[in-house]
């Protein structure tokens, strides 16, 4: 078994109403999330939704672990709601916001293989 620091996601755009994977655990792994930040770059506000959704799970009310957050223009966002998920291989991180190309996404975390 090793320990490994990792990025799990490096300045990914949140895609726009639909959820889609931003981070997938590989086989044979474990992560611990350790630090995710959303920045919001538009010019107005929007609003993210993040999801923690399990191996061979689906995005929806169940999987919801941010919902609806409005970020400012131009702030950024840690998240004390991802940090220290753990993720089981084929566990995924879901992300959407109302606005198009306005939230990006970065993730670190500890990987165990």
């Amino acid at each position: 078994m090793s320990l490994n620091a990792i990025s799990l996601v490096e300045g990914v755009q949140v895609p726009i109403t639909t959820p889609a994977a931003q981070y997938t655990c590989p086989v044979n792994s474990k992560v611990i999330v350790r630090h995710v930040v959303f920045c919001n770059t538009a010019v107005g506000a929007a609003k993210l939704t993040a999801e923690v959704v399990p191996s061979g799970g689906s995005a929806g009310n169940a999987a919801i672990v941010i919902d609806a957050l409005s970020i400012a223009a131009g702030a950024s966002y840690v998240s004390p709601e991802l940090s220290g998920v753990v993720l089981n291989a084929g566990d995924s991180i879901q992300c959407f916001s109302d606005t198009a190309t306005a939230i990006s996404m970065n993730a670190s975390g500890i990987q165990q293989t």
